[in-house]
């Protein structure tokens, strides 16, 4: 994602770190009830606008929002499993932990995935980098997000 926003690195990494929370708060759950926890690979989600020419940027972003989907529709049916088991307290958590917190990063992703599509290659995409930067720092230049790099 290098060559279509340096900012853009920073927000990957922010959204590493909240699935990565988000798995960790699951385990711990599960294995608090007596559960065990299987991990397995995940499969890279599908893409709904596959288009060459479309840029990286736009490529990056729309397979942040397939991931972002596709971890939505896993807690529902996380939550669906969960229900029909009669497991109040494990509905109420993953409700509270996990479905609400992850609908507002679908819209987000949506959101940011709509502008760089609108914005389009180019100049858009420079904008869509500020705004990065302005949300998520300084990205990979080690700056301290004023857009100069690092500290003399």
């Amino acid at each position: 994602m290098r060559s279509c926003s340096r900012h853009a690195h920073a927000r990957v990494i922010t959204r590493s770190d909240d699935e990565r929370e988000h798995a960790n708060l699951l385990m711990a759950q599960q294995n608090r009830r007596g559960g065990r926890v299987y991990l397995a690979p995940i499969s890279r989600p599908v893409s709904e606008f596959f288009d060459e020419a479309k840029g990286d940027a736009l490529n990056g972003v729309e397979m942040s929002l397939a991931l972002e989907k596709l971890n939505f529709l896993k807690l529902r049916h996380l939550h669906a499993v969960a229900s029909e088991e009669g497991d109040a307290e494990f509905t109420q958590f993953i409700e509270d932990n996990l479905l609400r917190p992850q609908s507002t990063e679908v819209k987000q992703a949506a959101d940011l995935f709509s502008r760089v599509r609108r914005a389009g290659p180019g100049h858009g995409v420079v904008h869509i980098d500020i705004e990065l930067q302005r949300r998520y720092g300084s990205g990979l230049d080690g700056g301290g997000g004023d857009g100069n790099g690092a500290a003399a």
